[in-house]
């Protein structure tokens, strides 16, 4: 174990602050491009930790945590269309938004098509910023889920705008 250095330390802020590098113009993140900085960084940090092999074994795990962050996080841009567009006409029906106002939820929860499975993702709309977030959300194994049920999704309640079967 060894101090950290001003320098380790301003290498470290520099490599965090290069994060943003690995989103794109529409919101999602670059696999690859979250790898490589999730390496950087976890070499960087490695180093500081170990001098004889941080630096490999934090460039590794951080170039794999970086990639399956990023790999996870995403929802194409179809999903996030498809998702709009089904909440849109969800909310454009007053009883849907007067259920929503009863059961004070602003999120609603939309399945979509898996891109990573053959199954369903979710996306949450937020009809108070009017955006669908640019987060596929798994859903839970075996459950069935009904237009109108409330659900937690990545920590937010919403209502389901169209049935769905888990995987």
């Amino acid at each position: 174990m060894k101090t950290i250095t001003c320098k380790q330390t301003f290498c470290v802020l520099i490599s965090v602050t290069l994060l943003s590098g690995c989103s794109s113009t529409d919101g999602t993140m670059n696999p690859l491009g979250a790898a490589a900085i999730g390496g950087a960084l976890g070499a960087l940090t490695g180093h500081a930790i170990d001098d004889e092999h941080g630096a490999a074994i934090g460039g590794v795990t951080g170039a794999l945590v970086g990639y399956a962050f990023a790999k996870t996080y995403n929802a194409s841009k179809r999903q996030r269309e498809e998702a709009q567009h089904v909440a849109l006409s969800y909310v454009s029906k007053p009883e849907n938004v007067e259920q929503m106002k009863k059961k004070k939820t602003r999120y609603v929860a939309v399945p979509v098509k898996s891109e990573k499975t053959s199954g369903k993702d979710v996306v949450l709309y937020d009809t108070k910023t009017n955006t669908t977030g640019t987060k596929a959300y798994e859903t839970p194994s075996g459950k069935s889920f009904d237009e109108g049920d409330i659900v937690d999704v990545g920590g937010k309640d919403a209502m389901v705008a169209t049935s769905f079967q888990g995987l």
